[in-house]
């Protein structure tokens, strides 16, 4: 009878620790959600976002859209508003992600146009995590800055 109550308690442990295993293994496995291609909408400080803005075209290019593109061999590439950017991600287990390598072209554009796309160069170089879904993309980074993208359609 002892026998018999410490097999369904041992049971009950490993029933309890697969459901756990695959809660954990759903939440944390969304990583194939992100290879697409992204258009930024705002970043920023997580509590003072900024949305994207696009000043008039005049006599320097401007792009239409700030698209991130992101591909299953762990590079990426597309635009800050101004350059065209490519390098290499690493994402990991949990959300998390890196970006290195980031490099652009050196084309001129208005001087506001310039400084958001520094600005966010800036905060690609230091994001940490993602969250994801299948129609938005969150990358942070520890100090709560925020890229939010929205999938390209």
């Amino acid at each position: 009878m002892k026998t018999l109550k410490i097999k369904n308690r041992i049971n009950k442990v490993i029933l309890i620790l697969t459901v756990l295993t695959a809660v954990t293994g759903l939440q944390c496995n969304r990583e194939k959600l992100l290879y697409k291609s992204w258009i930024l909408e705002q970043y920023g400080p997580e509590d003072q976002l900024v949305s994207i803005t696009f000043p008039s075209q005049g006599d320097l290019p401007v792009k239409k859209q700030i698209v991130l593109n992101l591909a299953e061999d762990g590079k990426f590439s597309g635009n800050d508003g101004c350059n065209s950017i490519f390098g290499s991600f690493k994402s990991g287990h949990c959300h998390k992600i890196e970006f290195m390598n980031i490099s652009s072209t050196l084309m001129m554009c208005r001087q506001e146009v310039m400084s958001q796309a520094g600005a966010i160069r800036g905060i690609l170089r230091n994001v940490k995590k993602y969250k994801v879904n299948e129609t938005s993309l969150l990358l942070l980074t520890d100090n709560r800055e925020v890229l939010k993208y929205m999938a390209k359609q």
